[in-house]
C-alpha cells in the first residue's frame, strides 16, 4: 500500500509540476504576444509618420520645383520682352536690315 502511495504522490508531484510549467508557458506566450503586438503597433505608427513626413516633403518639394518652373518662365518671357524691344529688331520691322545679316549672307 506505502508503494502505492509514493506513486501516487510521484504522479501527483509529476502532474502538478507539469501544470505549473505548462501555466507559465502560456504566460509566458501571452507576454510575448502582447510585446510582440505593442512592437507592431509602434511599428505601425513609425510607419505612418514617416509616410506622413515623406508625403509633405514630396509635396514641399514639388511645390519648390513648380516655383522654379514658373520663376525660370518669367525671366524667360522677360528676356523675350526686352529682346523684341531692342532697336535691331525695330529695325527688322522697318524692312532695315543690319549690316551684319547682309555680311553674313553675302558671304554664305
Amino acid at each position: 500500500m506505502k508503494k502505492y502511495l509514493t506513486i501516487a504522490a510521484v504522479v501527483a508531484t509529476l502532474f502538478i509540476m507539469w501544470w505549473l510549467y505548462d501555466t507559465g508557458r502560456e504566460a509566458g506566450y501571452a507576454e510575448a504576444e502582447a510585446s510582440y503586438l505593442a512592437a507592431m503597433a509602434e511599428a505601425d505608427a513609425a510607419h505612418k509618420e514617416a509616410m506622413r513626413s515623406l508625403k509633405e516633403s514630396s509635396r514641399q518639394a514639388l511645390a519648390a520645383a513648380e516655383r522654379a518652373r514658373r520663376e525660370e518662365r518669367a525671366e524667360y518671357q522677360r528676356r523675350i520682352a526686352v529682346a523684341l524691344n531692342s532697336e535691331e529688331v525695330r529695325k527688322w520691322h522697318e524692312g532695315i536690315v543690319p549690316d551684319a545679316v547682309v555680311d553674313a549672307v553675302w558671304v554664305q
